[in-house]
């Protein structure tokens, strides 16, 4: 069945809403152990943390675009 092909690949539904929440949280406990001195560092970090989450969920490039609003605050 197409519900069991979707979750053998381990695809779930997460609202925009829980996505972008996800954010803030993410870049506090990335300020608080990173190690890079590279710029975008935390950019790279949070979308890949996020990436999962987001996948068929959230358009990457809207994603990306809060990831980087909330990382220049």
């Amino acid at each position: 069945s197409p519900e069991a092909s979707i979750g053998r690949i381990g695809y779930q539904w997460h609202s925009a809403e829980e996505v972008y929440a996800s954010i803030t949280p993410l870049l506090v406990r990335f300020k608080k152990h990173k190690r890079s001195k590279v710029p975008g560092a935390a950019i790279q970090w949070l979308m890949g943390q996020l990436r999962p989450m987001a996948l068929g969920n959230v358009s990457f490039d809207t994603l990306r675009t809060r990831v980087e609003k909330e990382v220049s605050r």
